[in-house]
């Protein structure tokens, strides 16, 4: 999983047989940790860049509830529920960002 990572990290694509092979791996991490904070996030943004925003919201969901200070996953969250058209979802995530980080360039962006 921690290629899979480094590839999202890098803005490199994944190949799909990874993906699939990976949310197996994360998946049954998942069942045996279901707060497995490193999990969480890697299937969140996995599911965020495979295009499958329903379960990257649900995941980023769970992950900020182990981690609710992690400002770039809430940001990403923001990205995944402007995806699914929550436009006053998203807008809240960014508002939470931006009070604990007024210069949070991916807020912004967002």
């Amino acid at each position: 999983t921690g290629y899979v990572g480094e590839l999202l990290r890098a803005g490199r694509a994944i190949p799909q047989t990874v993906a699939l092979e990976t949310v197996d791996v994360l998946s049954m991490i998942l069942s045996a940790d279901p707060n497995d904070a490193g999990s969480l996030v890697l299937m969140a943004d996995l599911s965020f860049e495979q295009r499958a925003f329903d379960k990257s919201k649900l995941m980023y969901e769970r992950y900020l509830a182990v981690a609710p200070d992690d400002l770039g996953a809430r940001a990403r969250l923001a990205s995944a529920l402007t995806f699914l058209k929550s436009y006053d979802a998203a807008i809240s995530e960014l508002e939470k960002v931006l009070a604990k980080d007024p210069g949070n360039f991916p807020a912004k962006a967002y």
